[in-house]
Parts: structure tokens; sequence; C-alpha cells
């Protein structure tokens, strides 16, 4: 499988308070596909956006119902995110959600539908 691992990384929010901005699903992250192991340790993801759709910050859709797509964040800070439908900050989609998500922080993120996370 792939293993991408982002490290001490911001998504969005620069000077200005202004952050990415997405038409659909995933406003800084849309992470699809099979045998992927996407890693987030230390990140800010500040004020993106998706305009329809859902997963503010991080949109990520399991396409088989394999175990082995995971989703690892840990130590980050999901903050004024938001997205139209489902997962102010983070959308797990698909039959089967492996994610770890350890020690982060969520504040002030909107969705009509779960505004931290919402699986399904």
């Amino acid at each position: 499988g792939t293993q991408a691992r982002f490290d001490q990384c911001t998504f969005g929010g620069d000077e200005t308070g202004q952050g990415n901005i997405a038409h659909t699903d995933g406003g800084a992250v849309y992470d699809m596909g099979a045998n992927t192991y996407p890693s987030f340790v230390d990140c800010q993801f500040i004020n993106n956006e998706v305009e329809q759709g859902g997963g503010g910050a991080i949109h990520h859709y399991k396409a088989d119902d394999s175990d082995d797509f995971f989703l690892e964040i840990r130590d980050c800070t999901f903050l004024g995110n938001s997205a139209v439908t489902d997962g102010g900050a983070i959308q797990l989609q698909g039959d089967k959600f492996p994610a770890r998500i350890l020690t982060s922080v969520f504040q002030s993120n909107h969705a009509d539908d779960g505004g931290a996370q919402r699986p399904g």
C-alpha cells in the first residue's frame, strides 16, 4: 500500500484567516482508494470549507470492505472548518472506517450533520 505521512503541516488558515475552499468533498484533503495509509501528526486544519458535500478539512473514502485502508490523525487541531452536509472537520465514508484519531482538538467546526466528525 501507499503511505503518506504529514508532520507539522498547516492546511488552510493563511494570515488573512482564509483556508482552502473545495467545491465538493474535502476542503483540504480528499483521500479515496484502496491500500492507502494517510497519517497526519501535529498538523493544523484551519478554516477549510466545502461548498457542496462533506469533510470540511478531510474527506476519507474507503473504496472497498477490507481493513487495510487506514487513516491516522494524532495531535492535530481542527479549527473553524465547515461543510454543507456531513463532517465539519472530517467525513469518513464507505462500508468500514478503519481510522484512529488520538489526542486531537476539534473546535468551532460546522456541518448540517456532525460538526467535528461524521462516519457514513
